[in-house]
């Protein structure tokens, strides 16, 4: 009973519905009692009492106690009213009655939306030539008598080789094939959409090229490499989805990022 009042309280239910879940929880509701008909007076029989012919016919007087009002039998009859429809059967179970459990949360990429653009801005530029000159150089290079054959420029970061995005498809990383499709659709939209080359790889990393190289890998944390620690280049960023308490002794020496949401731009500029 005390299931059927929350689930009523809770649900609101009235009519059929209680009854339905009455029904469900093996609780039996009477059905309400039809309009009684009007209490008619009975005839009763005179008492044999010296004193009855001072009462009114078809009524007794109560004469021990001195009260000379009459009192009247009535009897109460109950009339059954008509036979109620069976319950309405629900669909489902008890579940059904209560409220829906709310919806999963979506998956988010491992870098924060806040400061992906920032971080992956900063990892794929390189450091080339730009249009401003060196002024020191120019003028150490006088001061030598040297004759200035091509001017020395000033060296600024900038995006305009592109970038590599070399994916480790190793067992290891086989928890994360969706992390990795977000981050090259993430670098493409801040690199280029056609300045950006996605180059998987398992047991043999692929081909240096120019422009900036950020490898996504566990570096066998997961399930163990096949590429030896001498054979990571240095001068890539390497993307690795595990605590730093996790990484291997040799990495130290490697340009190494967690990949993580707590990972910021700043940590990004200090690799």
């Amino acid at each position: 009973m005390a299931d059927l009042i929350r689930a009523a309280g809770t649900l609101e239910l009235d009519g059929d519905d209680l009854r339905a879940a009455a029904a469900m929880l093996g609780v039996v509701l009477s059905d309400p009692l039809s309009a009684l008909e009007p209490m008619t007076p009975l005839p009763v029989p005179m008492a044999p009492s010296p004193s009855a012919t001072a009462a009114s016919p078809g009524a007794d007087v109560h004469t021990a106690e001195g009260d000379p009002r009459p009192v009247r039998r009535v009897r109460v009859t109950l009339v059954e009213g008509p036979v109620s429809a069976p319950p309405r059967p629900l669909r489902g179970s008890v579940h059904n009655l209560l409220p829906p459990a709310p919806a999963p949360r979506p998956a988010e990429p491992l870098f924060s939306p806040w400061h992906e653009r920032a971080i992956l801005s900063t990892l794929a530029k390189v450091r080339c030539p730009g249009p401003e000159v060196d002024t020191p150089a120019v003028t150490r290079m006088l001061a030598r008598r040297e004759a200035i054959v091509a001017m020395p420029v000033l060296a600024e970061p900038t995006t305009r080789l592109g970038a590599r995005l070399w994916v480790d498809y190793g067992p290891g990383m086989r928890l994360f094939r969706r992390d990795l499709r977000w981050l090259a659709a993430a670098l493409r939209r801040v690199v280029g959409q056609d300045a950006v080359r996605v180059e998987p790889f398992r047991d043999t990393l692929p081909e240096r090229a120019a422009g900036a190289v950020l490898v996504a890998t566990d570096l066998g944390i997961g399930a163990g490499s096949p590429i030896p620690p001498t054979a990571w280049p240095p001068d890539v960023v390497f993307l690795v989805p595990y605590p730093r308490s996790r990484w291997p002794a040799w990495a130290a020496r490697l340009p190494v990022l967690q990949w993580d949401r707590r990972t910021t731009a700043g940590q990004a500029v200090r690799r």
